[in-house]
């Protein structure tokens, strides 16, 4: 979390769990027994009093209060500043949570003016962002955008936990201020920070929001898909079971729009008996005014009148929470029972009545079908009686004859198919020798990744690497189709790529490509009809001597971003070899150079990840789809960006099939 935090769990060995309460308390017992060796020196003490607490966030709001006012004293009484803002940080994150805005915003105020005397730029973007929160609870949203502007030009870019809160405190500005588009992808980026860093509160948190702003929007079923996904979440890790009545009222909020009674009932009902267990009176209040909506809806003015009571003795209950007249607070809640008693036995009286009523009508029309039943059955019976036993056996020998016909017919596809994998898998080991020594290619350029998911055993797409003469050359290629043809174009591209670079020394990647083209025309143009086998193809060529990165491309393009934002370098129309017949003899393909940027990053990519379908939608994903995701991860490490990638097709591409076989390269010169 913070930097003395950081330090002390290199020492310790210790793994920090986010967003689950489940593992997060083994580690809490781990910490607490750290605490019984009478040794530990003071701001060692604080430091582990501080992780509990904070540890505490997603479990118990009074164990981190404890913790994190025991953190704060003893680190007053060492006047270890680091300590003092670690435990001021957790005591505003617990007023916060407890709805005690002015005190958490006090803490926040204290935690900015200490940091900001000895510099802490992280400390002081926590403080912001603290602030920006708690102004969005209080609605007022042009202090929430004034702080989290403060935040976001100081705040860390490698302090992932932080920008989650920065994005969602966007996106929240954002969707008031009606900005719904911008608001929508403020929220995307802010899950994708917190799915990265598995904090599952926060993308339950997230999500909600995501929620919200459809449910805003009038898209009511997108509302319920998000609301649904932050429910998962609130189960699965055990989150904080407040939220859970909460989420549960807001997709029976949705369901009430949609005019759906029964699902009104059924989630608010849930959440009712969450909300008792843990005295949500606000929660409470809302699923009993819900009940009166459908009530009244379905025409049962008594019945609506009693929740409409019960509603408003939970809004008193609210209210007699805040204040010490135990007496009234209890002669309200023997009001509540009673009432609710009350509800139970006509609602018990109510379902009695009908459920009679529906199993007399049941038991009538069942004894008339079976009557028919067995009135058909029996004239059928008489009628086909003669001939039933010849036509059972002909039909007996027929299937036999069939069994036997189809078991030999089986034996033989089966070994067909075994013979046909065992070929493809060892295709498979001859096209994976053929692809670069990764370790080979970091050598040179250590900032990169290659992302290879083929459809089949074996694939059309694959990337090739070659250092000569102090340059290194980087390809991507996508052959024609996928599977066995797409496989053996791309060991011809192999080879005319190793053909270019080391026999005929061709340096210009244009060249090269032109070379490829007029050989491949060579090899292909033999047949008789047209040809439209080939490839796509984008080129890069680094030249460390002269500081430049050349490229040329076939229908593949060069992406790559710098301190102005997205560039691209569209490659030629026309891909090498495709529809022999109908063109040139010889293509000439444009050389593109670049000075080397210290921070820039490089993209080529097939089409296969833009062109997968998936999503809500199952539609395809695009290549404005795949951009964002590029914008949203260029900063980070390659084998983070990699990571996320791969999550992020995995995720898209949910329970659709893979159509194409998937290749992106991503490398910093």
């Amino acid at each position: 979390m913070k930097n003395a935090l950081l330090l002390f769990f290199l020492l310790t060995g210790l793994e920090v769990v986010a967003g689950l309460p489940n593992k997060a308390l083994n580690q809490i017992d781990s910490l607490k027994s750290l605490l019984n060796d009478t040794a530990m020196h003071d701001t060692t003490k604080v430091n582990v009093l501080g992780e509990i607490a904070w540890m505490y966030r997603y479990s118990s709001t009074d164990q981190m209060l404890a913790y994190s006012t025991e953190t704060l004293e003893l680190a007053t009484q060492q006047n270890y500043l680091p300590g003092i803002l670690l435990g001021s940080l957790s005591l505003s994150y617990v007023y916060f949570k407890k709805g005690s805005y002015d005190e958490a915003l006090k803490h926040c105020d204290y935690i900015l003016r200490r940091a900001e005397e000895i510099g802490d730029k992280e400390y002081m973007s926590y403080a912001f962002v603290g602030m920006a929160e708690i102004y969005i609870e209080k609605a007022f949203y042009e202090e929430a955008s004034r702080y989290v502007v403060e935040a976001e030009e100081i705040a860390s870019n490698t302090d992932y936990e932080l920008w989650a809160r920065i994005l969602s405190c966007k996106g929240i500005v954002a969707k008031y201020s009606g900005e719904m588009v911008q608001s929508l992808e403020l929220f995307e980026k802010a899950l994708l920070y917190s799915q990265y860093i598995r904090d599952d509160f926060f993308a339950m948190k997230v999500l909600s929001s995501m929620g919200d702003l459809f449910l805003e929007t009038k898209k009511y079923r997108e509302a319920i898909e998000y609301y649904n996904k932050a429910l998962g979440l609130q189960e699965k890790g055990n989150l904080e079971t407040g939220y859970k009545a909460e989420l549960l009222n807001k997709i029976a909020m949705v369901y009430l729009k949609l005019n759906q009674p029964q699902m009104v009932e059924y989630f608010t009902l849930r959440a009712i008996f969450i909300a008792k267990n843990v005295q949500d009176y606000e929660e409470l209040q809302e699923g009993y005014y819900f009940l009166y909506k459908i009530e009244k809806m379905q025409g049962d003015p008594s019945r609506a009148l009693k929740y409409l009571e019960l509603q408003g003795v939970y809004k008193d209950s609210l209210l007699s929470s805040q204040h010490e007249d135990e007496m009234e607070y209890l002669m309200m809640l023997n009001s509540v029972e009673e009432l609710e008693r009350k509800l139970r036995l006509s609602r018990e009286t109510h379902i009695e009545q009908r459920e009679q009523h529906m199993t007399t009508v049941i038991v009538s029309f069942v004894t008339i079908g079976v009557l028919i039943y067995f009135a058909v059955g029996m004239y059928r019976e008489n009628k086909a009686k003669n001939s039933a036993y010849d036509e059972l056996t002909e039909r007996q020998q027929e299937v036999e004859n069939i069994n036997e016909v189809l078991e030999g017919a089986n034996k033989k596809l089966s070994q067909y198919i075994d013979d046909r994998h065992s070929s493809l898998r060892y295709a498979q080991k001859i096209q994976n020798a053929l692809l670069p020594d990764l370790t080979e290619i970091r050598e040179k350029v250590s900032e990169s990744f290659f992302m290879l998911k083929p459809v089949d055993e074996v694939s059309g797409d694959f990337y090739w690497y070659a250092y000569l003469d102090g340059m290194a050359y980087i390809a991507c290629i996508d052959c024609t189709g996928h599977g066995v043809p797409g496989a053996f174009m791309s060991v011809i591209a192999d080879s005319l790529l190793g053909e270019m670079v080391f026999l005929n020394r061709m340096r210009s990647p244009g060249d090269i490509l032109a070379g490829m083209q007029y050989a491949l025309e060579s090899k292909l143009s033999k047949q008789s009809s047209k040809v439209s086998d080939g490839m796509d193809i984008g080129l890069c060529c680094i030249d460390y001597e002269e500081q430049e990165l050349h490229f040329s491309g076939a229908k593949i393009s060069l992406v790559y971003y710098d301190g102005e934002g997205q560039k691209v370098i569209a490659g030629n129309r026309r891909s090498i070899g495709r529809q022999l017949g109908e063109r040139e003899p010889h293509d000439e393909f444009e050389d593109h150079v670049l000075p080397i940027g210290n921070d820039q990053m490089y993209y080529m990519f097939s089409d296969g990840y833009a062109d997968q379908f998936g999503g809500k939608a199952g539609k395809k994903l695009k290549r404005r789809g795949l951009y964002k995701i590029l914008e949203a991860i260029q900063h980070l490490p390659a084998q983070d960006q990699y990571q996320l990638l791969e999550s992020t097709f995995t995720t898209w591409k949910g329970d659709c099939e893979q159509v194409d076989d998937v290749l992106v390269i991503g490398f910093k010169v």
